[in-house]
């Protein structure tokens, strides 16, 4: 709980902040969401029969311009992850019943932190790239499978943390309005298993993620010209 107000109170900071400071500065702050491609790392007997599963990725963003080239990005991103795997089902009597599908569904409430760079394409085309870290605090995780669901929230830590990097472009409507398009990857760098493994084995995320989004610029223009 108290890691929770943490992650929530700095995300509250930084947008109540763009109030106070963006009549000197260029301030950014929009909507982004899209599919995902999740999977789970690190115990190589579930690698072996585990597939990467179809999540999602939607939230808030805040973009600050330090200057033409460079800005420093965060959010708040409600991030489902996870994996699935084929399994068999049996009856008491070790008779099969049928194939179905397992998964495993990882709720999280996601801090990133990237340094962007734009690179000028056209008149109202950018690319860009970024880096950083993140933080994610976990809200829920179950096992699904048809009929029936289970709670693992007693046997997962509650934060993730890792790398994130991605790469995308804007395309500016006009001096305020933007849409955006990034691939981005969370790479995550914590054991979020609090109970031991087989063969000393870890549970880490890694996630790809495709955003659409759209952002408002509150004051000021910062936007890089093409050459030629």
């Amino acid at each position: 709980m108290y890691t929770t107000k943490i992650l929530l109170s700095s995300a509250l900071y930084l947008f109540l902040s763009v109030g106070l400071m963006a009549q000197s500065s260029i301030w950014s702050i929009g909507i982004e969401g899209g599919p995902a491609i999740s999977s789970l790392r690190g115990n190589k007997i579930p690698e072996s029969i585990q597939k990467p599963r179809l999540a999602s990725s939607a939230g808030l963003s805040l973009q600050y311009q330090i200057n033409q080239r460079f800005s420093l990005k965060t959010g708040l991103m409600s991030d489902l992850k996870g994996a699935k795997y084929d399994v068999i089902f049996y009856d008491a009597l070790g008779q099969q019943l049928g194939n179905g599908t397992l998964f495993y569904n990882y709720q999280y409430l996601t801090v990133p932190l990237q340094l962007k760079a734009d690179l000028a394409i056209g008149p109202s085309l950018q690319g860009f790239v970024s880096a950083g870290p993140y933080a994610s605090y976990l809200m829920s995780i179950t096992q699904s499978f048809p009929d029936n669901q289970l709670d693992y929230r007693k046997s997962h830590k509650d934060i993730d943390a890792g790398l994130v990097a991605g790469l995308g472009i804007i395309y500016h409507i006009s001096s305020k309005f933007s849409l955006t398009t990034e691939l981005r990857n969370q790479l995550g760098l914590t054991n979020v298993s609090r109970v031991p493994l087989q063969n000393e084995g870890v549970i880490k995320h890694n996630a790809a993620q495709l955003l659409f989004g759209l952002q408002y610029r509150l004051n000021g223009v910062c936007r890089l010209k093409a050459k030629g």
